[in-house]
């Protein structure tokens, strides 16, 4: 895939508003084994987790915090998704932490939250993508993003029933950044 390809999938997201995205493998730091995984112990899942909650709203066209949200679903809002890592996997390579997460679109109409998910599935980005962003205190750099096994169920939520379409995505952090990152 070249790079025009992978721009295309994010067009009109890079504006002079924020967040922003920018391809490619940046390269990962240099040290000795100790200070990379010094790098490793420091990356903030919490902060991975949001930079991959600024990415999926934009690759949706999901607002953050209106439809789309970090963690749990507002119990007001019926038509809605979310995003949360779930569990770490284990990672030998000591640039680098994997984790588990769980994308979850919830609606009244089946259809619809198949959609979402279906949307987020078709845009995920390959290898090597940067967020930056105010909401985050470092940049974030996706060594990948894969999307895994993907399920809808019927339940009854607020009251009535919804239906939740959830996908599984397997995420590849890079811990240790070249300087100027």
């Amino acid at each position: 895939m070249d790079q025009f390809f992978l721009n295309g999938l994010l067009a009109d997201v890079n504006s002079a508003e924020e967040p922003t995205f920018s391809w490619g493998f940046p390269g990962v730091g240099s040290g000795n084994r100790a200070a990379r995984l010094a790098g490793k112990s420091a990356l903030d899942p919490a902060m991975a987790e949001r930079a991959l909650c600024l990415l999926c709203g934009e690759l949706c066209g999901l607002v953050l915090d209106r439809d789309l949200y970090r963690r749990e679903f507002p119990m007001e809002r019926d038509e809605v998704c979310a995003l949360r890592f779930e569990s770490e996997l284990p990672d030998d390579a000591p640039e680098y932490r994997s984790f588990i997460a769980s994308f979850t679109a919830r609606s009244p109409l089946r259809d619809h939250a198949v959609r979402v998910v279906s949307k987020l599935f078709n845009k995920l980005p390959p290898v090597w993508i940067t967020v930056n962003s105010k909401r985050l205190s470092a940049p974030v750099v996706f060594a990948s993003i894969t999307g895994g096994k993907s399920s809808v169920a019927k339940k009854i939520g607020n009251g009535k029933e919804l239906f939740y379409a959830e996908a599984e995505l397997r995420v590849r952090v890079c811990t240790a950044l070249p300087r100027g990152i």
